[in-house]
């Protein structure tokens, strides 16, 4: 009978995620991970054969986190209250998950791979951005009445762009999401879906 693994494939997702959040992308290195768990590189080679794919994993892990509890929250109800509730949403996440906010919101995917996605989760890669593309469209559609290209542009930047943006500096210097967005946020988000 052989021996249990000493780092499970959550352990070492997890050690990513620290280094990267304390670090930046430069420091999520098979030795670097090894080195804080204490465990030979073999071993993380042996879970991902990559360092590519480690850092897709955990990126996609924590993406899919997230568009699961925003899609779900935008696609409640009222479509005025969906829209101002998924922007607190978002926000109340990165107050919960600070190290998981700053993988998600501070790096783009070119900053933390070589370069495609690897073959073992380019399926699930396309499958999380076709749910954000199909929850935006079900959104515009419900709240603006249409899905034409301008539609969906308001709807991306009231409830994408405008909260990543507002909430970078907090993130970028390791503080929680300013309260005051709690307000702020939401009603500039109805200016943008309710301008002209």
């Amino acid at each position: 009978m052989g021996r249990q693994p000493r780092f499970d494939e959550g352990d070492i997702l997890k050690a990513a995620l620290h280094r990267i959040a304390a670090q930046g992308p430069g420091a999520a290195t098979i030795a670097g991970i090894a080195g804080d768990l204490g465990a030979p590189t073999g071993s993380l080679y042996h879970r991902f054969r990559s360092k590519d794919l480690l850092v897709a994993t955990l990126w996609l892990d924590v993406a899919e986190e997230f568009q699961e509890g925003f899609l779900s929250v935008l696609g409640g109800g009222d479509p005025v209250e969906a829209g101002r509730s998924a922007i607190l949403w978002s926000l109340d996440w990165c107050r919960r998950n600070p190290e998981r906010a700053r993988l998600l919101m501070l790096h783009r995917r070119s900053e933390l791979l070589e370069g495609e996605w690897p073959d073992e989760v380019a399926g699930r890669a396309a499958a999380l951005a076709g749910r954000a593309e199909a929850g935006m469209r079900r959104f515009a559609k419900r709240r603006l009445g249409s899905v034409s290209k301008p539609a969906l542009r308001r709807v991306r930047l009231a409830l994408v762009d405008l909260p990543i943006g507002a909430a970078r500096s907090d993130i970028e210097e390791r503080r929680v999401p300013s309260h005051d967005l709690d307000s702020l946020l939401p009603a500039a988000a109805d200016a943008i879906l309710d301008g002209p």
